[in-house]
């Protein structure tokens, strides 16, 4: 009697990374745009292009929607304090679990990300620059987004 190995196949392809994986390799990059007016401009740069790559997802079938994109931009958009930002996290959440695509859910994962570091600061003055410069960074993803995946 022949067996096959119905594994094998699964064998030789690499391992998906996990999403929290994924997300960090681009948080660092776009964490420095939460300080932009007291980045270099290489850090700018850096964490340009950290966007970019977040966006310009390499599975075009894997791609999160423009209005998905949207409502996380128009649901963090608003958030004026710390506390309000805190109040938004599970709604982030949510909306990232609603993705079926894994793109979504890592764009979701490095929002929250750079919110803990929002929060986790303690300076005042600073954790409003940061609240600046996270809407500079949902602005970003946004315009790459509508660039990359835009309707044609």
């Amino acid at each position: 009697m022949i067996t096959t190995n119905s594994n094998k196949d699964r064998k030789d392809k690499p391992p998906r990374k996990k999403v929290e994986e994924i997300a960090k390799e681009y948080t660092p990059g776009i964490s420095k745009l939460l300080n932009f007016k007291i980045a270099s401009t290489e850090e700018i740069k850096t964490g340009i292009e950290a966007v970019r790559g977040l966006v310009n997802w390499p599975n075009r079938r894997d791609i999160m929607s423009y209005h998905q994109i949207r409502n996380i931009f128009k649901l963090l958009k608003n958030a004026n304090s710390i506390n309000d930002l805190n109040l938004k996290r599970p709604r982030l959440a949510y909306v990232g679990a609603r993705v079926k695509e894994e793109h979504g859910k890592v764009i979701a994962t490095v929002i929250d990300e750079l919110i803990i570091q929002i929060t986790n600061e303690t300076d005042t003055e600073k954790q409003t620059s940061m609240l600046k410069g996270l809407d500079y960074i949902l602005e970003s993803i946004v315009a790459y987004h509508k660039f990359y995946h835009g309707e044609k």
